[in-house]
């Protein structure tokens, strides 16, 4: 059975490995001469030796493992990713001002209206409220910055990368990008 890799266990196996190839080279040098002559002493510690190196054999597997999942990664999705985690600050800040830009006409144009002598509810009826579609655009802006933390979290799984973070739908266009550019 495969485990599944991630970068901490990816760490811990190097971690294992560093430490344990010097430690079971070392103990290999160990001769009965060592142990005073002591068959069982060498037994025991071959034992040991051999129970070192199915721990370096099971962090090499993880290595191993992550290498050939690193070869194989989804470059197209990964470039995708980070050409489409790179417009959305942009696209923020694009909803961001259509607030500020529709909040300040509604304020201006009431403002000119009461200045004609008109009330709050004769302006109520000549001018719509933005708050609706505002709250569009704040719906978007939260939308967008749940895109870029998905982008994100896929990015940062590797060695796995966690394709169901995708929205493919979104990516798309990236993709085309990605496969027309290269």
């Amino acid at each position: 059975m495969t485990k599944v890799i991630n970068k901490s266990g990816l760490q811990a196996a190097h971690h294992t490995k560093r430490l344990l190839s010097p430690a079971i080279q070392a103990l290999k040098k160990i001769d009965v001469q060592a142990v005073s002559h002591d068959p069982y002493s060498l037994e025991k510690l071959n034992s040991f030796v051999n129970w070192l190196q199915k721990l370096e054999v099971k962090a090499d597997t993880v290595i191993s493992q992550a290498q050939s999942l690193h070869d194989n990664r989804p470059q197209h999705l990964i470039n995708a990713a980070l050409l489409r985690m790179s417009i959305i600050p942009p696209l923020i800040e694009g909803e961001r001002g259509d607030i500020q830009r529709k909040t300040e006409n509604h304020k201006t144009k009431t403002e000119e209206l009461q200045k004609k002598g008109f009330g709050s509810e004769e302006i109520a009826g000549i001018l719509q409220d933005p708050q609706n579609e505002n709250d569009g655009h704040a719906a978007n802006i939260a939308a967008l910055h749940n895109e870029k933390k998905n982008l994100e979290y896929f990015l940062a799984s590797g060695p796995i990368y966690n394709t169901d973070l995708l929205d493919m739908e979104k990516l798309a266009p990236f993709l085309q990008h990605h496969k027309t550019a290269g």
